[in-house]
Parts: C-alpha cells; structure tokens; sequence
C-alpha cells in the first residue's frame, strides 16, 4: 500500500477551513449556497486522493480523467435527492443543526448545476495534470 499524497492532505484541509469560512461569514447566497457547493465537489476529490492508496487510484483513471469524477456527480446528485426526500427530518436529526447543515435540508436544481461545475473544474484540473505533470505516466511504476 503507498503513501497517500500529503498535498492533497493539505488541499483538503485548506478547502474545509473555507467551507467553514464560507458557512459562518458569508450570508451572500452566490458564494455561501453555490460557490460552497462547486468548492464541496473540489474538497471531495482532495480527500479521496489523500486516503486512497496510489495503485487503486491509478485503477480508476482512464488516460483522460478519473473515474472518481462521474462517481463524486453521483454522489453528490444521490445527496440531493435524499434531500428531497428531507431525509434529515427522517431521521430525526432535524434539531441537530451540524446534521442540516453537513446533508443539506431543500432540494435545488441549482444545486445539481454547481456540483456539475465542480466537475467540470475537477475535470480541467486533472487534464492540466495529465498535461503538464505527466503524474500517470508510463514510467510511473506499474499498477499491480
């Protein structure tokens, strides 16, 4: 089992002190309900790479983009409709406010359209890096 990437360890750290940020500060509705959603996707991804094993990353990614992009959309899509379902009251956590606030309380369609743009950045992101930081290259050692 490889180490996991510690830069992505930190991203990952960096981007949840803004979702914080952004949550307790920010009461615009551009940047607390639709940028904290597109940075969301982003933080998402960061952590994957920072607790998956390289190897198994290297399995899920095509010579384009990872796999763990289509997968992080579904997710996210599948937590908006339990939100739809209010899924929070189903389960009685409607008091507990970190609860709300972590699964999210109304379903938007809006929502859906940042995920999907957090993809989409996800996407340039691992182009560019593919691209220019050659990281899965055929001299990388083989997945096993």
């Amino acid at each position: 089992m490889q180490h996991p990437h510690i830069c992505f360890g930190i991203v990952s750290i960096f981007l949840f002190l803004c979702e914080i940020l952004i949550a307790l500060c920010f009461h615009n509705n551009f940047i607390r309900f639709h940028f904290g959603d597109i940075l969301v996707v982003i933080l998402l991804y960061a952590l994957l790479r920072t607790i998956l094993p390289v190897s198994i990353w290297k399995k899920m990614h095509t010579r384009t983009i990872s796999l763990w992009i289509p997968i992080l959309m579904l997710f996210s899509v599948i937590v908006e409709c339990m939100q739809a379902l209010h899924i929070v009251e189903l389960l009685g956590l409607s008091s507990n406010s970190t609860a709300s606030l972590i699964i999210g309380t109304s379903f938007d369609w809006v929502d859906l359209l940042c995920y999907f743009s957090g993809c989409i950045v996800l996407c340039l992101l691992e182009w560019i890096e593919n691209r220019f930081l050659n990281t899965f290259s055929d001299s990388d050692e083989k997945v096993k």
